[in-house]
């Protein structure tokens, strides 16, 4: 499999992407030479435009990477709901057996010492 790099600016001939002809990096150098053309760039993202290889990868089902850092940031947030969620179903399973515990051992005079709520 090929290596790949990003740079700002193409060091070979042609200096711009093969698919759009844009000349403002970043480039994805493919280190590839093509006999008649020469070397390969394919223009990445930057402020002004999607870039080829963005939309390349997105055709492809990946993620930009603003998106997945997002989904990444969404994920840690409800993990953290999730732990909160299951601190309070353990407490409540305590207080549960604890009403069972003292349903089931009534005090001398047969009566329930405390009423105690789900």
């Amino acid at each position: 499999m090929p290596e790949f790099r990003l740079v700002q600016r193409p060091e070979f001939s042609p200096t711009s992407c093969l698919l759009c002809g844009d000349h403002v990096g970043p480039f994805v150098d493919t280190f590839f030479d093509l006999e008649g053309y020469g070397h390969l760039y394919i223009c990445a993202a930057n402020e002004h435009r999607s870039g080829c290889i963005t939309q390349m990868a997105e055709l492809t089902g990946m993620a930009p990477a603003r998106e997945k850092q997002d989904l990444y940031d969404e994920l840690n947030s409800l993990e953290g709901e999730v732990a909160e969620l299951e601190e309070q179903v353990a407490a409540f399973v305590k207080l549960k057996e604890l009403r069972e515990f003292l349903m089931m051992h009534p005090t001398e005079n047969g009566e329930v010492k405390a009423e105690v709520e789900a």
